[in-house]
């Protein structure tokens, strides 16, 4: 059998790449692009023609701003995305698990409060897929907080904070009060696993879990 990670360039995409490839499996990467029609004739192609028994949808648009042009991109992204790729399962009849990702930023103190356009489409894509996941689909969610490790490219605080140390620089910081958690993105790949292994109920619609 083997897995298909989307977005497999991008920081966790790439370390599940990296541990599945070591593992001996065998893996299949797409990129993709809003606005592109090869991309699920891609999918479509690699779902009909090899063993594919996973789909890992580890890529994602993820922006600053709430603009128009911002909300194009995610909603093609982050909604429309994941919810082709369901029905692309859907249509095989085969047996596939489809991990997606959501984001502590969808909540605050435990009641959904979206903090952002992007966090905003995490929860609006779970909706969609759970018509998908209530049909049979095996769709399963895994809530994360902020991933860091190694080979981190992004300008998260973890890196602003080493780059600061190496360099001595100083960074504008409030007083502090703020709560943020972490998660590495090893223990990530780690309930990736755990969570594929899990039995699947179609009566929840997307099965959620919580990394942490």
């Amino acid at each position: 059998m083997s897995m298909i990670i989307i977005g497999a360039r991008s920081f966790l995409g790439a370390a599940v790449k990296s541990f599945y490839s070591k593992a001996g499996e065998e893996i299949h990467c797409l990129s993709y692009r809003s606005g592109s029609t090869s991309f699920y004739q891609r999918l479509e192609e690699m779902i009909n023609t090899e063993e594919v028994d996973k789909i890992i949808c580890a890529g994602s648009c993820q922006l600053s701003k709430d603009g128009e042009n911002e909300l194009n991109e995610i909603v093609h992204s982050n909604i429309e995305m994941p919810s082709r790729v369901a029905i692309e399962i859907q249509k095989s009849s085969r047996q596939i698990q489809l991990i997606t990702f959501g984001s502590f930023w969808e909540y605050l103190n435990s009641s959904y409060s979206p903090y952002n356009l992007y966090a905003a489409s995490k929860t609006a894509s779970t909706m969609m897929l759970n018509h998908y996941a209530l049909s049979g689909v095996t769709v399963k969610n895994i809530i994360l907080t902020d991933t860091y490790g190694p080979k981190d490219n992004r300008s998260k605080l973890i890196n602003i904070v080493i780059s600061s140390l190496k360099s001595g620089s100083k960074i504008d910081m409030t007083e502090g009060n703020q709560k943020i958690d972490l998660i590495h993105v090893d223990d990530v790949v780690s309930a990736i696993g755990k969570v594929l292994t899990l039995d699947f109920d179609p009566k929840r619609g997307v099965n959620t879990y919580v990394a942490c």
